[in-house]
């Protein structure tokens, strides 16, 4: 019997060490495996204190591994830090070496094309008027071999990911801001094995719709600027979709202002004059999606064109004054609801 409890506490004790160790040299991997992430360290605070807040790391064998393994000559710094994605403790202690300037924080709005992100930053003082545009449409190049992503595409627009981004203002240029933008794409949107992007056969194809792809991209710049409700983008995406499959042109205003390289304000003044010009880019005069995206969509446009939603619908349009969405089966029904609400 004395000989069966020192067996089982030996297995016991056994197991205990076995779980200790595991979770002791799971601190070996990465400790911060999401995005990019900005940090600021006040003053006062401990390395400890600081893992805890910032990564969440409070196990007390973390304490000891954070103790071992710390370099003897690091010195916790105040101040703003970049921390990598898919960060090693190592690479942490780098990137707390490593003070970030007072960075310039820039806002990129949801469903903007280039020619807006230009007139913005050189609104801002940021860069000369038309630099940011001359990049995205003709010197990216260099990009190509950093984001595969974009090897095939003629132009940036639809990969510059809206957001709100610290820049550092000893390095502000096209090429900078443009990098910054793609990373955070490439992070936000493209999707890993289990990725909502995905379409519901968990894997990417061919046409609009299959999983993520660039047709996706272009429809989904479209109903950025179609529809700004969330709850009724999937049910406009699936109209648009269902337009595209049946040879109807799409008929969306929005795209005809691209080629003549037009903010979204100016287009708003000038959709008229355009409405029945042709061109590569233009649906309401051509059949099928424009050459390239219109403008950078958010995620919540891009995943309503892959989960759209399907009715029996074929028209919609907005009331001129509550811009309430309003949807028609046919044509007769469609012209009904513009004598009610286009006021």
């Amino acid at each position: 019997m004395k000989r069966l409890f020192l067996i089982i506490s030996l297995v016991v004790i056994l197991g205990i060490s076995s779980s200790w160790y595991h979770r002791y040299t799971s601190f070996d991997g990465i400790i911060w495996g999401e995005s990019e992430k900005i940090i600021e360290v006040a003053p006062g605070s401990t390395l400890y204190g600081f893992f805890e807040e910032e990564f969440h790391l409070s196990d007390p064998l973390w304490k000891y591994y954070l103790k071992k393994h710390t370099p003897s000559d690091f010195k916790l710094q105040t101040g703003k830090f970049e921390i990598q994605a898919n960060a090693t403790l190592e690479d942490i202690f780098q990137n707390l070496q490593k003070p970030m300037y007072d960075s310039v924080q820039v806002t990129m709005l949801e469903g903007w094309n280039i020619f807006d992100i230009d007139a913005y930053l050189s609104n801002e003082w940021l860069l000369q008027a038309g630099d940011f545009i001359a990049f995205a449409e003709n010197d990216f190049y260099p990009l190509k071999k950093e984001f595969t992503f974009i090897a095939d595409a003629e132009t940036l627009e639809g990969f510059l990911y809206p957001d709100t981004y610290a820049l550092d203002p000893k390095n502000i240029t096209p090429e900078t801001i443009a990098r910054t933008m793609l990373k955070n794409f490439q992070t936000k949107i493209l999707p890993p094995p289990t990725s909502p992007l995905l379409s519901k056969e968990g894997e990417s194809g061919e046409g609009v719709g299959g999983g993520f792809n660039y047709e996706t991209l272009i429809l989904a710049s479209i109903v950025e600027k179609e529809e700004r409700n969330s709850n009724e983008r999937p049910t406009v995406a699936g109209i648009l979709k269902k337009r595209l499959n049946e040879w109807w042109m799409i008929g969306a205003d929005i795209t005809v202002c691209y080629p003549h390289k037009l903010t979204s304000e100016e287009c708003k003044m000038v959709v008229s004059k355009y409405i029945g010009e042709k061109s590569e880019y233009n649906t309401r005069t051509m059949t099928g999606l424009p050459r390239t995206p219109i403008g950078n969509p958010s995620f919540d446009a891009i995943s309503a064109v892959i989960h759209s939603k399907d009715t029996p619908y074929y028209y919609y349009l907005h009331d001129t004054q509550t811009g309430q969405i309003y949807y028609a089966r046919t044509n007769s029904e469609h012209e009904e609801n513009k004598k009610k609400y286009l006021r």
